[in-house]
């Protein structure tokens, strides 16, 4: 069996795009510009003329569908499945230094996806990058440490985490799922006295974490995907889980480790999570497949508002299967310029940090359907691939159009279909 299918076969299932903790919101270029990753490709848009301003394609990444980069103030940071990574200049595309998770990598034939990498965003802080890999298998998994200026890499340490994780910053410490490591990539105890940690079993948490940890400066998030619940484990320099004496309580059943665990009867099956400043947003399912957006409170654990998606789908009392499967599910949602960007099958929705409904778009048929996340410009249009190329939503026209034509095609149920997108405004 080729690896390509192998990877198909292993990775059945849906996904959202990792909502990983770099900040780029303020970051702007020489002209308005969207920037694209798909199938070993990257691409910049200008929107001011709607033409290919310049692209880059890894010539050992052409088969599968997963594209990830981060961007600081200007240079792109793109690691591949293959496992390359390299940095763009911004603006002209000229590449500042190529490198690869292992050295052995660079002898990779053309074409070809010998041992793949699942890759994650990588993390930006201060001078350095942090990226985390898992293997095919997902026998094995990495955290690196390259500089971000020449892309030499100054170490890695394998870790414990098996499904796809960006690493988050909390106080200067690196976390990955629940484990802690310094920024020199030394593995810690999250615990003031680390004889407590000694006396876990190596499994603190009893279910693998299928959704991104979300932190902010003193905590994590975490969603336990089959229960519905949210833990929210903090770090605070008062509290610091130096009061709470676990013995051989698996992690997860251990309530008073936590700073709060939210839960909610109806929606109880959680499939994604996003953070604000203030509040931790979360996708709830309940047992129709409807999807819940709920507001929580970070400091209480409590719901602020919450929102069910979608219009005609709520199923009779008597033929609870007038409910569709794929109806509500949110495909992909992001936090624009305070504000909610959610999409479902049928249509994009816009809340407010207070839950009111801003704006609804129906999505016109199939050959408009979003394949990667929404990002939004100043004038309220909406940017996002589909199968039959970049696609924008005229916020005035109230249509959409192609802005620029390439076959998209994606592999369907699969775990490889990351195509990303990044909106940036002209300085």
């Amino acid at each position: 069996m080729n690896k390509t299918l192998k990877l198909i076969i292993f990775l059945t299932g849906t996904t959202l795009p990792l909502a990983c903790q770099n900040n780029s919101s303020l970051l702007t270029a020489e002209n308005e510009t969207l920037l694209i990753a798909a199938k070993g490709e990257i691409v910049n848009i200008n929107l001011e003329t709607n033409t290919i301003k310049w692209q880059y394609k890894s010539k050992n990444d052409t088969i599968i569908n997963y594209s990830v980069f981060t961007v600081d103030d200007k240079t792109i940071y793109a690691p591949f499945s293959s496992g390359k990574i390299t940095a763009l200049d911004l603006n002209s595309g000229k590449q500042v230094w190529e490198g690869a998770i292992n050295n052995s990598d660079m002898e990779i034939q053309e074409n070809t996806q010998n041992n793949p990498y699942i890759t994650t965003t990588p993390l930006i802080y201060e001078n350095n990058l942090y990226l985390n890999t898992s293997s095919l298998d997902r026998s094995k998994s990495t955290a690196y440490c390259f500089d971000k200026f020449s892309g030499k890499k100054k170490w890695q340490t394998e870790t414990d985490i098996y499904e796809r994780q960006c690493i988050n910053l909390i106080n200067d410490y690196l976390f990955l799922g629940f484990s802690k490591y310094t920024l020199e990539g030394k593995a810690e105890s999250i615990f003031k006295n680390p004889k407590e940690q000694e006396e876990l079993d190596p499994q603190l948490w009893t279910q693998r974490i299928h959704i991104q940890i979300q932190a902010d400066k003193n905590n994590l998030y975490a969603a336990n995907k089959d229960f519905g619940r949210i833990f929210c484990l903090t770090f605070d320099n008062d509290t610091y889980l130096e009061k709470h004496t676990l013995k051989e309580s698996p992690f997860i059943n251990n309530p008073e480790i936590f700073k709060w665990i939210f839960y909610d009867y109806e929606f109880n099956s959680a499939t994604d999570l996003l953070s604000s400043e203030d509040m931790l947003f979360a996708a709830l399912e309940d047992q129709y497949y409807r999807t819940c957006i709920f507001a929580i409170d970070k400091k209480s654990g409590k719901t602020v508002w919450k929102r069910l998606l979608g219009t005609n789908n709520t199923p009779k009392e008597n033929d609870p299967n007038t409910s569709n499967f794929f109806m509500n599910k949110v495909k992909t949602w992001s936090l624009i310029n305070n504000q909610l960007t959610v999409c479902d099958q049928n249509y994009i929705y816009q809340i407010d940090l207070d839950g009111k409904l801003i704006n609804q778009v129906l999505i016109q048929g199939e050959k408009h359907n979003p394949l990667s996340n929404i990002e939004m410009d100043h004038n309220n249009n909406f940017y996002f691939i589909t199968i039959d190329g970049v696609t924008k939503y005229n916020a005035k026209s109230e249509n959409f159009e192609i802005i620029l034509k390439k076959n998209f095609y994606r592999m369907p149920f699969t775990r490889i279909n990351d195509f990303q997108i990044k909106y940036l405004p002209k300085k």
